[in-house]
């Protein structure tokens, strides 16, 4: 998966991936939600099916990006993933949608956080409305915490040259099985900008007393 760096001073390291920004390592949205518990617990779920679901999750995120980008060879697409691939088209095609940004990763230097933001778009029937902050799932939405990690998400890519005003937050599930294979939840609610702040700065102090995120998938 391609993912910009859309934050000067910002580095990715791929093999652990860890953030650094300035020379100093940050949490991702994803670990500071699972740092504080505001995501399932999986640890009842095997390493190997863990494993499964991440391997599909990411496959799915390379394809997906490939056909945003309009550079995707359809003949290097796998077939467990291509029925998740024709979900998102589904979703795109019906939704009207024309997207901006492309996983972008983004920082916030002042509250010491980082994330991958997986798409910003509006709709090309009401370009002008604002942008919607789109969050690609193959998995359970509520079970990751979507609602704090797009709110988290529309908090850091307030900076993005793209970005107006975030009209909207959306998780998208794909679930190909189905006679519409996605379904989309908004997330309106403005406390969970503030229920991530919080979680967030426990984090901080847990890491200041030693107890660091470090080990927690991001």
């Amino acid at each position: 998966m391609i993912a910009s760096i859309a934050t000067d001073g910002l580095a990715f390291e791929e093999a652990t991936h860890t953030y650094i920004l300035n020379g100093i390592v940050l949490p991702s949205v994803t670990q500071v939600i699972r740092d504080n518990r505001l995501s399932s617990d999986f640890a009842f779920v095997s390493a190997a099916d863990m494993e499964m679901a991440w391997q599909l999750g990411h496959a799915v995120h390379v394809a997906t990006h490939y056909n945003d980008e309009g550079t995707l060879d359809g003949a290097t697409v796998d077939p467990i993933v291509r029925p998740y691939l024709k979900a998102w088209q589904q979703f795109v095609a019906d939704r009207r949608i024309r997207f901006v940004a492309l996983e972008q990763r983004v920082a916030d230097s002042v509250y010491q956080f980082c994330g991958t933001v997986d798409r910003i778009g509006v709709l090309i029937d009401n370009p002008t409305a604002g942008e919607l902050l789109i969050d690609l799932k193959t998995g359970s939405p509520a079970a990751a915490g979507a609602n704090y990690q797009t709110a988290a998400y529309a908090h850091l890519v307030r900076s993005l040259p793209c970005v107006t005003r975030i009209a909207a937050r959306w998780s998208v599930q794909l679930h190909p099985e189905r006679a519409v294979p996605y379904t989309v939840t908004p997330y309106p609610k403005n406390t969970d900008w503030r229920i991530f702040r919080s979680a967030l700065e426990l984090t901080h102090e847990r890491a200041a007393l030693g107890q660091s995120w470090r080990g927690k998938a991001a």
